[in-house]
């Protein structure tokens, strides 16, 4: 997944121009079709930051007790 990649290559310490220059590398296009660029990099994390959060909420309410293992 894309998003594991980008994730992946910001805790190594890789700066957004660097995640951006490595996509366009490897002639990986945007769901657009177009090149990447840091900001697109940025607002893709940002998006699924907020995503995590919005449902967090709704991770919250199970309970390890309410779990079943098989």
């Amino acid at each position: 997944m894309l998003i594991d990649k980008i994730i992946f290559f910001r805790e190594c310490g890789h700066t957004y121009k660097m995640i951006s220059h490595y996509f366009n590398k490897i002639n990986l296009l945007s769901y657009r079709g177009k090149k990447f660029y840091p900001s697109l990099v940025f607002e893709l994390i940002k998006k699924y930051n907020r995503h995590l959060e919005k449902n967090k909420s709704k991770l919250g309410e199970i309970t390890s007790g309410e779990l079943v293992y098989e």
